[in-house]
């Protein structure tokens, strides 16, 4: 890849590609991080909205690989949180169709229908996915199974910068101004 095309791509999996090639394990993280704070209302459990924290935190240096390792662990629950959720809800409609549960005390969340019901728990469980996997010890883990509703190319750019050109410091901000 040039320049010219790293900067025009839109193709999710070339600069997914890009990402674990040429990022540090700290912008990855963050890139997740990012796409995860683009998608922050989809984070239905609190606990993957901590990881999310807790993951930008670790890129910062401001918390330990073990607060790391205990975030994956509530994160990987928030998953699972999600699969009983959705397994509940299919166990409900199966309910209603055999006619031993009435249709209204089925309806979870106030979800009218049954496609915007499926679509949001397959994305509730795609942002959960993403909470625990940028967790890991390699965070590039999330940039692995694409085409994924969470990932946003903009933000990857953004966060990598223009990896053709170095990255210059004026003498204005490098300077140090006590007060």
């Amino acid at each position: 890849m040039i320049e010219a095309e790293w900067l025009a791509c839109t193709d999710e999996e070339a600069i997914a590609a890009a990402v674990c090639e040429f990022a540090s394990d700290r912008k990855a993280r963050l890139i997740a991080c990012g796409c995860c704070r683009r998608v922050w209302d989809w984070l239905v459990n609190d606990k993957s909205r901590g990881a999310v924290e807790t993951s930008e935190l670790f890129a910062d240096g401001l918390v330990t690989d073990d607060e790391l390792s205990r975030a994956a662990y509530f994160a990987e629950a928030a998953v699972f949180a999600v699969d009983e959720i959705r397994e509940r809800y299919w166990r409900d409609q199966k309910a209603v169709r055999d006619g031993w549960l009435d249709a209204r005390d089925a309806t979870e969340n106030g979800v009218p229908s049954r496609d915007r019901t499926l679509i949001s728990f397959d994305i509730a469980r795609s942002a959960a996915n993403w909470a625990e996997r940028l967790n890991a010890d390699d965070p590039r883990l999330c940039f692995r199974e694409l085409p994924d509703p969470i990932f946003s190319p903009m933000i990857a750019r953004d966060v990598m910068g223009n990896p053709f050109r170095s990255a210059a410091i004026g003498k204005r901000s490098a300077k140090y101004r006590s007060r």
